[in-house]
């Protein structure tokens, strides 16, 4: 699990395990791209306006 972090001026970062790392690098790009188009496509069809709102606020570094 990641380790989720907010910063004052540029929204939020996380850490990664050097072991999640390296099991990620070992995916093909193809597999890459793939996780995350299916993540966006939950994510679209998951969150309320109110969230989606919100996590694009935090992506900018605006809330």
């Amino acid at each position: 699990m990641p380790d989720l972090k907010r910063t004052p001026h540029n929204g939020y970062h996380y850490h990664l395990s050097d072991e999640a790392l390296l099991k990620y690098m070992q995916w093909s790009i193809e597999t890459r791209l793939t996780w995350l188009e299916e993540a966006n496509q939950f994510l679209f069809v998951a969150l309320s306006e109110e969230n989606k709102r919100i996590r694009e606020g935090l992506r900018k570094g605006e809330l």
